[in-house]
């Protein structure tokens, strides 16, 4: 990208007939870190290639920084902004379990609650596991996005809440609950399903009275469709490089994990205000940070607010990113500094991902030095040491088997397995590579001074995640 380039992102003016905001960002930025910041989301724009980017960035309650770039609509040529509505997927997991946490808080539920107690007609395998279990996906209840033959059905299926939930109830626990971790969906509907009962109040009703109100968030919607919600984000995607909108998709398919509309000056209102508004107890804070070890004392990193609990170069972090048809979205909390980043695409399937565009800006924002990322020489033999068979575990976060291969004279993982498409990876230090599409996603493998590698730590989406080499 040129130098003149980045000055007229920087400034605002249109460029490379693009729809262009102009950054509204507070003098007590320097001109550096605005330039710094807007050619950042300018260049993920060019290389994720999503019909429009939303950044905002807000500091102790002052917006700080906000950006947008591209298309909201693309037939209607209308530009996005921070008021614009985005689908934000599986963000809506965070309200989801402060909802939750609120009733536990109240001691309407309690953690130790089971499935079966609050819902007595679920006759699947689930009906033991806690309400602590579903909060930090250590249920073992299958996720139901992950179903290969329901798939396919959730775009344009107009389900109901007992119709969703019927799809997944009588699947067999993928574990023992509390012994791994698994990210599912269809446990974070069950708490939808739970705070309706244990409120009587419709979930998002529920959303309304004591979340949205409290906190001024006067622009997030359910998602039904039914809804006149004006600023609403149209979503796409990109087959065969055609970009067409994305499917449609029914409100109650994701319901609870992930069916929530909102605008970046809401989430950036959400995120802070849970940690800092006088509307949130002290207790509540405290569970929403509060993580769980599996039952061999293994750290999880997902806390049961329906965030990760992390650490960025020195720095806390509270974060979770959210995908769903024709949006992918992400945002983070830094505590110490009271510190909210915000972005909102209106493209699924990103990379680099928006989690990638929000490290780098926060990078700028904390002065947190960049890892070295230019690719390193690596002989051909060497790459047979990393080829193989791995599984993950305790974590998964979708499929366990990845396989790395050697392609055309390269290393690539498939994830899923060996007959998986391969992603190319890119060697960035010893024993180091990352994606080449995206350079915030590496792998970090465990080599002996002679033979395989052992295993390989993946660091994805802020949470950390390990594989071990398959012995079969």
């Amino acid at each position: 990208m040129n130098k003149t380039f980045i000055h007229f992102i920087a400034i605002g003016l249109s460029a490379l007939s693009l729809q262009l905001a102009r950054p509204a960002i507070a003098e007590s930025l320097p001109e550096q870190t605005r330039t710094r910041l807007a050619a950042t989301v300018a260049e993920f724009y060019e290389r994720a290639g999503p019909p429009a980017v939303t950044v905002l960035v807000d500091r102790k309650g002052e917006t700080v920084f906000e950006f947008s770039i591209g298309l909201a609509d693309i037939a209607e040529q209308r530009a996005p902004g921070s008021d614009s509505v985005f689908a934000i997927g599986s963000i809506t997991k965070s309200f989801t379990a402060l909802a939750t946490l609120q009733l536990v808080d109240a001691g309407k539920v309690s953690l130790d609650d089971t499935v079966g107690k609050w819902l007595p007609d679920y006759a699947g395998p689930a009906r033991d596991v806690t309400v602590s279990h579903l909060l930090d996906h250590t249920s073992g209840i299958p996720n139901y996005t992950e179903i290969a033959p329901l798939y396919p059905k959730l775009e344009r299926n107009a389900w109901m809440r007992d119709e969703m939930v019927a799809n997944f109830a009588p699947l067999p626990l993928q574990f023992e609950p509390g012994t791994r971790w698994s990210y599912t969906n269809s446990g974070y509907y069950l708490l939808g399903l739970i705070i309706e009962r244990a409120s009587g109040l419709d979930y998002y009703e529920y959303l309304g009275r004591n979340v949205f109100a409290p906190l001024g968030m006067t622009r997030s919607f359910s998602g039904n469709d039914a809804e006149i919600v004006p600023g609403r984000v149209r979503g796409y995607r990109v087959r065969n490089g055609v970009t067409n909108n994305a499917s449609p998709w029914h409100y109650l398919v994701p319901f609870s994990a992930g069916s929530l509309l909102s605008t970046a000056k809401d989430l950036a209102r959400y995120r802070r205000g849970v940690f800092t508004s006088p509307q949130f107890s002290p207790s509540l804070r405290a569970l929403v940070t509060r993580t769980v070890p599996l039952q061999d004392g293994t750290a999880n990193l997902y806390a049961l607010g329906g965030l990760i609990d992390s650490e960025f170069g020195g720095h806390r972090k509270l974060s979770h990113s959210g995908e769903i048809f024709g949006f992918h979205s992400d945002h983070a909390y830094y505590p110490a500094e009271d510190l909210t980043i915000v972005v909102l695409t209106n493209r699924a399937g990103l990379m680099p991902s928006p989690v990638s565009l929000e490290r780098k800006l926060a990078r700028i924002l904390l002065d947190v030095q960049a890892p070295d990322t230019l690719p390193v020489a690596i002989k051909p033999v060497e790459l047979e040491r990393y080829a193989g068979d791995f599984d993950l575990r305790p974590f998964l976060f979708g499929p366990e088997r990845y396989t790395f291969a050697i392609e055309n004279g390269s290393l690539v993982v498939k994830i899923g397995g060996a007959e998986a498409p391969g992603l190319p990876l890119v060697p960035v230090g010893r024993h180091r590579f990352a994606m080449a599409l995206d350079d915030e996603w590496t792998f970090d493998f465990d080599v002996p001074q002679r033979g395989p590698a052992s295993g390989f730590t993946m660091h994805v989406a802020d949470g950390r995640l390990t594989g071990y080499r398959a012995t079969h």
